[in-house]
């Protein structure tokens, strides 16, 4: 079953207005085919539009411009996910920005988090460390993911669907 709940990190966006016909930028632009479609429900924290704020003016009016047209549902900051982001900083060792963008989709039990960020929270040693914590609090951790990852197992999952 594809997982249908996905947050998208700022760089995940921000590949919107890369080199068009990327590779990243494909897997990007099928995730947002998937949302537009209602195969899979995007969420984005203010974390995320704070980022795209701080871009360049071009940037940002794109961005900006892009984030407000896809179907997407904006989180709202609360207690419990300050609280796992500043536990996610000092335990885990992410950073702050990262922590709370880990925090949001952990707080919301979401399936997926999406980030091309591979040297600070896509990769084996913090999927570990963020498992292993979470399930001592008593969270599920989503499946940390880049785009292409995601990209890959949905279509493997159309495929499989298509056999049966």
């Amino acid at each position: 079953m594809i997982p249908t709940r996905v947050y998208l990190d700022t760089c995940v966006l921000g590949e919107l207005v890369s080199k068009p016909g990327s590779s990243k930028r494909k897997a990007v632009e099928n995730i947002i085919k998937l949302a537009c479609e209602g195969q899979i429900k995007v969420f984005t924290s203010k974390y995320v539009k704070d980022e795209i704020e701080e871009s360049p003016e071009n940037i940002r009016n794109t961005l900006l411009r892009l984030l407000s047209e896809l179907p997407h549902k904006a989180v709202v900051e609360n207690e419990e996910i300050l609280y796992l982001a500043k536990r996610y900083s000092k335990e885990i060792g992410l950073t702050r920005l990262d922590a709370f963008h880990v925090a949001v989709a952990v707080a919301n039990a979401l399936d997926v988090f999406l980030s091309f960020n591979r040297r600070t929270i896509i990769n084996k040693k913090v999927a570990k460390k963020l498992k292993r914590f979470n399930e001592s609090m008593g969270y599920k951790t989503p499946m940390l993911l880049t785009p292409d990852e995601f990209s890959e197992k949905v279509n493997k999952e159309k495929g499989h669907r298509r056999k049966k």
